[in-house]
């Protein structure tokens, strides 16, 4: 029988979906907790309990509209809503989608892929409530080694404004079931700005439906965030990967499918039904690798890379490596021998310590060495007594030497601010009028102009904050910059402020960007009915002119 003709088959004997399997999937989609606008009362959707202040006036105190919150009765996390418009409109949407897989007769395994929408409806005069809608838009039914999927396209239909109307309107909606060549993962169409597609789905009891089927020993219980239909059309073709998985390298099988790593690796013999032949490991490979927490992957890469090393020697030194393979070549050369030795001298500085030290612990030591000149051709250097703490020494020279860059590039940067600063003075005298009018005196504080665009630059540094930049801006009149000032410290940085053109402070800050003090606020208060009185003068002026 042809493969269309199976679909064929398949499709016209496809099961609808069990209502109490759609109301599993309502309960778990996401709902809404309606509250009214005086916090007299809520009402929670996922578990349709009413909440009023008797009894909950504390948890209905802390409500915000379309936060979220976890009902105190059902434990389930919902989206606060205020009960609070006038208008017939939807006023809010969730959505979420499912897969529902159901058993066939003669092994057939069916699957359902359905979205559920939950709809806040509220119309004029009458209380909000939720609205459930299902669209299944894919199935998929897999029998005899083999998938199928089946799909329906989105059309328009013209529907009747009444009946017997020649006025239409247009309306999406789905065509027929068809049989799909390709066997990809479900997606659905997310609306927005255009159509994006959303590949999320919940599967919905997935061990119970399956057994009886041709997926009951797929193990799809056990794995989790992967692209489910691509593993069960692998798994159709090679059942035996049920065989890794119940050996407990779920982890790596989930690693293969979820692209993380290139896939299902090439050197696996699907053909053999024993796991070791599979592998290609003997008894005491694969129990040895497992004991030590080795996936077959890794051994492989072990035996492929250590090709003189005996078993025992690759077991042993297996932890040292962790996956890299080209630093092992790096640090110690392509001869068998050196490699040898350095993972035995690896092996020896772990000895009697918490501290491990693995093979990539000691390429950064090599690289660190490399930056600080070292003679690695020195025993002493190459293979340290104590390899943690000659890292460590290294990492902190390192750390001196960058210190020390940056110190000096900062240093450079400074200077050229300083060179800048002192060419805009001349500028900055001709504002100076202005400038003086701006200083101010309350009580223990002051308000001082500076004196010079070097004396922003250096406000910046000694405060750490980027006042320094607005030197230019300052000497130009675009802005104007003036200091806080202790009465009694009148040339010690306290606060810079920054005030516009037209007289409104902008922002006031201290040492590494503080806010103000409680003093400082005082401050700045009485300064702003100050202001207010400066340019409300100038600008009453240029009216009048």
């Amino acid at each position: 029988m042809k493969k269309t003709e199976k679909a064929a088959m398949l499709l016209q004997s496809f099961p609808e979906i069990p209502k109490a399997d759609l109301l599993e999937c309502q309960r778990l989609a996401p709902h809404f907790m309606l509250y009214r606008s005086d916090l007299s009362s809520a009402r929670c959707g996922a578990c349709g309990k009413t909440l009023t202040d008797y009894d909950y006036d504390d948890f209905l105190f802390v409500l915000e509209h379309k936060k979220d919150i976890v009902c105190p009765e059902c434990g389930r996390k919902v989206t606060a809503v205020c009960d609070k418009y006038r208008y017939s409109v939807e006023v809010e949407r969730y959505a979420q989608n499912f897969v529902i897989f159901q058993a066939g007769e003669n092994g057939v395994c069916y699957a359902h892929c359905v979205r559920i929408q939950v709809n806040l409806h509220k119309e004029l005069g009458e209380p909000a409530q939720e609205v459930a809608r299902y669209e299944e838009t894919q199935r998929y039914a897999f029998a005899d080694g083999q998938c199928y999927r089946f799909g329906r396209d989105r059309v328009n239909q013209l529907i009747p404004i009444y009946p017997g109307s020649d006025s239409f309107y247009a309306r999406t909606g789905l065509s027929e079931w068809k049989y799909r060549t390709r066997m990809t993962e479900p997606t659905w169409d997310q609306p927005g700005m255009g159509y994006f597609q959303d590949k999320t789905y919940t599967i919905l009891d997935d061990a119970e439906p399956l057994k009886g089927t041709c997926l009951q020993y797929a193990e799809i219980d056990k794995l989790d965030q992967i692209p489910m239909f691509e593993y069960i059309k692998f798994y159709m073709k090679h059942p035996n990967i049920e065989y890794i998985i119940k050996l407990g390298y779920t982890d790596m099988v989930r690693h293969w499918f979820a692209g993380y790593c290139a896939g299902v690796p090439g050197w696996i013999d699907w053909k053999q039904n024993d796991v070791r032949r599979m592998l290609g490991m003997d008894s005491y490979e694969l129990r040895e690798t497992k004991a030590r927490e080795i996936t077959p992957e890794d051994w492989h890469m072990i035996r492929e890379n250590m090709p003189g090393f005996t078993v025992n020697e690759c077991l042993k030194y297996a932890h040292l490596i962790r996956s890299c393979w080209g630093t092992l070549e790096g640090c110690a050369g392509k001869q068998t021998e050196d490699q040898r030795r350095l993972l035995k001298y690896l092996h020896r500085q772990n000895r009697g310590t918490h501290r491990q030290m693995y093979l990539s612990d000691y390429s950064d030591y090599i690289r660190e060495c490399r930056e600080l000149h070292y003679d690695l051709n020195d025993p002493v250097i190459r293979f340290p007594r104590d390899l943690a703490a000659a890292h460590e020494r290294t990492a902190e020279a390192l750390r001196a030497i960058q210190a020390e860059r940056a110190a000096i590039a900062e240093a450079k940067r400074l200077k050229q601010r300083l060179r800048d600063a002192k060419k805009l003075d001349k500028e900055l005298r001709k504002l100076k009028l202005l400038r003086d009018r701006l200083c101010f005196r309350y009580e223990d504080l002051l308000i001082r102009a500076p004196e010079s665009a070097v004396e922003i630059v250096q406000e910046g540094a000694a405060l750490h904050h980027c006042v320094g930049g607005y030197a230019e801006r300052h000497a130009k009149g675009a802005l104007h910059i003036m200091f806080i000032r202790k009465a009694d410290k009148p040339d010690v940085p306290y606060y810079t402020m920054e005030i516009s053109t037209e007289g409104k402070i902008v922002q006031v800050r201290g040492l590494r960007n503080c806010n103000p003090t409680a003093a400082v606020k005082a401050l700045i208060a009485a300064y702003t009915e100050y202001l207010a009185g400066i340019f409300g003068k100038q600008q009453k002026a240029r009216k009048t002119a």
